[in-house]
């Protein structure tokens, strides 16, 4: 049903045909509400949706008892409202029903509580290069947070050491790469962000001074990966405390940027690998030595053999021998769409063609590797009446050259599949004949057609 309340015009539509009309010559022009009249009869109303007629954009107002959407997410799986479109054309055709469900969040996160450090606050910290703290989880149940922000300044709120950095949902972060003032007071600030964008009220922590340290630090760090592919690298876990500058040694080993907190150590071989790690500050050093068995695997090698290269239809059939080593699992593509994740698969071509293989060799943790080869893919020769006849054509495909055996071969033709005669011979009843060309063909496929003990057929040729 529509209805238009500046002139009382009432349609009827049934499977959005138009049935009906009426013009109510005393129209109702406002209201909040719609009825329905039985004319006492008995009736089931059910489905009832209610669209108004609006312009092309509309602004939809949220959040009291008179707005379009009152509520917001009562959680973040649950959209607050969905929006239903139907457009109608001036012949009265109806658009199919577009929806949309519609997230809303008017509420920031809650605030959160910061400690300075990376536990229990502290009240004065002693490395110049970085500043960590951590902070409580906030709290949205709208649309959930989805990440917290972290900035340092030398005042309670400001960011003029570092500006805001996303830290994403970790509640604990360490900013490095700083060059800070002995003496300084520093502040940690923090805000949580929410699904819809908005932020948590700005919080800051008490407050931690740098100064000069009066012990040495305190030289640590753990491995958690011992199981490696050759040439790739493992995390050294820094945990030394009060640490300024760093060095790493190891046997067994390289490690890429050994000056650095956090370095990568590439293990040389299967077997122990001795480590070091000397932590410096304004007060001292201090070393850690700590052995840690690797195991190394070798990567992938793929590799495989066919047991045909060449293939004619009907059976065009390739079993495929997988050669590869220190694999333990395989993704072959046989270049007509269809795949196989067997270690030693087998196809049928149903098609003519040049299809290209791949072989994908994957071990767990390591790299992959692939290789490729070639199958030709061609058909026997037929006569006019598709029957097979025993003809021998080698080697198909071809470089210069290639035999034909028969019967009795008394005439051959080729041809380019435009139609093109390439070249024409009478054989006079022979038994074999070589075919070598002086002039260099194109690469390509050709079509040969042979009279055979007084039969013509006919077979596609593949020019490499």
């Amino acid at each position: 049903i529509s209805y238009n309340p500046s002139n009382g015009t009432v349609k009827a539509f049934l499977n959005n045909v138009l049935v009906s009309t009426w013009i109510d010559p005393s129209p109702i022009t406002t209201g909040n509400s719609i009825s329905f009249r039985s004319g006492e009869c008995s009736y089931i109303i059910d489905d009832v949706k209610i669209y108004k007629s609006r312009l092309n954009s509309e602004l939809v107002s949220i959040g009291s008892a008179g707005s379009m959407v009152r509520y917001q997410n009562p959680n973040s799986a649950t959209p607050s409202c969905s929006i239903f479109s139907i457009v109608i054309d001036n012949a009265d055709n109806f658009s199919p029903v577009s929806s949309s469900l519609v997230n809303i969040d008017w509420t920031v996160p809650t605030n959160v509580t910061i400690n300075d450090g990376l536990g229990i606050d502290i009240n004065v910290f002693v490395t110049p290069n970085e500043i960590s703290a951590n902070w409580t989880s906030s709290i949205d149940p709208n649309s959930d947070v989805i990440s917290y922000s972290f900035a340092v300044g030398t005042i309670s709120g400001s960011q003029d050491v570092a500006s805001f950095t996303n830290v994403g949902l970790s509640t604990i972060f360490t900013l490095t790469g700083l060059s800070l003032v002995y003496g300084q007071m520093y502040y940690i600030t923090i805000k949580a962000i929410d699904g819809a964008g908005l932020e948590s009220l700005l919080i800051s922590s008490d407050g931690q001074l740098l100064q000069l340290p009066t012990t040495p630090p305190i030289a640590n760090f753990y491995i958690d990966q011992l199981t490696v592919c050759e040439g790739d690298s493992v995390l050294l876990n820094n945990t030394s405390i009060d640490g300024v500058s760093f060095s790493w040694s190891a046997t067994n080993g390289t490690i890429n940027n050994p000056i650095s907190q956090q370095a990568y150590l590439i293990p040389s071989a299967s077997g122990p690998c001795f480590v070091t790690l000397i932590a410096t500050n304004s007060a001292g050093s201090n070393q850690s030595d700590q052995t840690y068995n690797f195991t190394v695997l070798s990567g992938p090698i793929a590799s495989a053999l066919p047991d045909l290269t060449n293939l004619e239809l009907p059976n065009a059939i390739v079993l495929f021998n997988n050669t590869s080593q220190n694999a333990d699992s395989y993704y072959w593509d046989f270049g007509d769409g269809d795949f196989s994740i067997d270690q030693n698969p087998w196809h049928e071509y149903t098609s003519i063609g040049t299809f290209t293989v791949m072989l994908i060799a994957t071990r767990t943790g390591c790299q992959n590797d692939t290789t490729y080869f070639i199958i030709n893919v061609g058909q026997a020769f037929v006569d006019e009446n598709g029957s097979q006849h025993d003809i021998e054509v080698y080697p198909n495909p071809f470089h210069q050259s290639f035999t034909m055996v028969g019967s009795k071969l008394e005439d051959v033709i080729l041809y380019d599949l435009q139609g093109k005669i390439i070249f024409q011979k009478i054989l006079y009843s022979q038994k074999k004949f070589i075919f070598q060309f002086e002039n260099v063909l194109d690469q390509g496929m050709y079509l040969i057609k042979v009279k055979d003990n007084g039969r013509f057929y006919t077979k596609r040729l593949i020019k490499l």
